[in-house]
């Protein structure tokens, strides 16, 4: 190879790592707003996609959660309580994690229950009524503006986690276990996952810092 060949592809190839460390530090700078993404899938499981949308109920249900828990900690700033570091993460990436846990779980408990023919019946749906209307009063007009689904949606989330619930219930008693078994981080249903597909989409979810309802008020 001339001089000339091997100047022109060393040149090449640096501009090409140039572009890639600007690229890298622009996505890094460049976090995505939670209310414009709402409609972007933030994760595939079993071929089937769900949207930021289909996660606002376990988000918001999970940063309520964490952030009466940080006001008891510190009643003059939460944000130190999303934070503080322990058991080797931060506050605020592991609820981030167990979010999204959650929702994989229950997703795959709706597919089943579904795959079933399994409802709720009219106790039951009114249950979750009851609890959709509770958690939508105790959010309060500012942080159900902020979540950007409506009651009807939040409902529906809400019925779909009890119908999961009752799947869950099924399973476990069809092998001889306690529902516990089948929670989000339980060996039994570690296993159970093993036989299922979930694609997260990392463009969006670690683009997303999470806190971004609570800490927004």
């Amino acid at each position: 190879m001339s001089i000339n060949k091997r100047f022109i592809l060393t040149l090449v190839c640096l501009v090409l790592i140039t572009a890639n460390v600007v690229y890298i530090k622009v996505r890094k700078n460049t976090k995505i707003e939670y209310l414009d993404s709402l409609d972007m899938t933030v994760v595939t499981v079993d071929e089937k996609e769900y949207t930021l949308r289909d996660l606002a109920y376990y988000i918001a249900k999970m940063e309520t959660k964490v952030e009466n828990e940080a006001l008891l900690y510190n009643p003059e700033n939460s944000n130190e309580f999303w934070n503080v570091h322990t058991n080797g993460k931060f506050i605020r990436l592991a609820a981030k994690e167990n979010t999204m846990s959650r929702a994989i779980h229950d997703f795959i408990f709706l597919e089943m229950a579904k795959e079933r023919n399994v409802t709720l019946d009219e106790k039951e749906i009114g249950y979750a009524e009851n609890d959709a209307v509770y958690f939508w009063d105790d959010l309060g007009e500012e942080r159900q503006a902020l979540i950007g689904i409506s009651f009807d949606e939040l409902l529906n989330s809400v019925e779909n986690e009890a119908l999961a619930q009752k799947m869950v219930d099924i399973y476990a008693e069809e092998n001889d276990k306690s529902s516990s078994n089948y929670e989000y981080d339980a060996r039994a249903y570690k296993k159970l996952l093993e036989e299922h597909n979930y694609v997260i989409n990392d463009d969006v979810w670690d683009d997303l810092t999470f806190g971004w309802i609570t800490l927004k008020q």
